[in-house]
């Protein structure tokens, strides 16, 4: 295993993140960025990047057993929109939000920042 492993792996063991109610979350609104994120669904920029598809697969697969992962789990970062070298970063379903429209949420959400 990778360290992204041993980190995602570690923080659901340690019950830092909270796999039901970011299934939820990735399922329903399809995204969480850094700004908007549940208690138990936090995940800093580098924690986002790190995040591997395959580990988050393991997870679900061992945690919902008798279902299927209908979650294409990705990040998405830009300064578009904002102060020049300022990302704003998400994790976002592609099962339910595009990676166009997940990056127009940032670009909207890097405007409303103060500069």
């Amino acid at each position: 295993m990778h360290a992204s492993s041993h980190e995602l792996f570690g923080r659901v063991r340690r019950g830092e993140i909270n796999l039901e109610l970011l299934v939820a979350t990735l399922r329903g609104r399809g995204f969480i960025t850094e700004r908007d994120q549940e208690h138990g669904c936090g995940f800093s920029p580098p924690a986002m990047e790190a995040l591997d598809r395959e580990d988050f697969e393991r997870l679900f697969e061992f945690f919902f057993p008798d279902e299927i992962c209908d979650i294409e789990i990705h990040c998405a970062s830009t300064d578009e929109g904002g102060k020049s070298g300022a990302y704003a970063y998400a994790l976002f379903n592609a099962n339910v939000v595009s990676r166009d429209d997940m990056l127009e949420r940032l670009k909207k959400q890097n405007q409303k920042s103060p500069r």
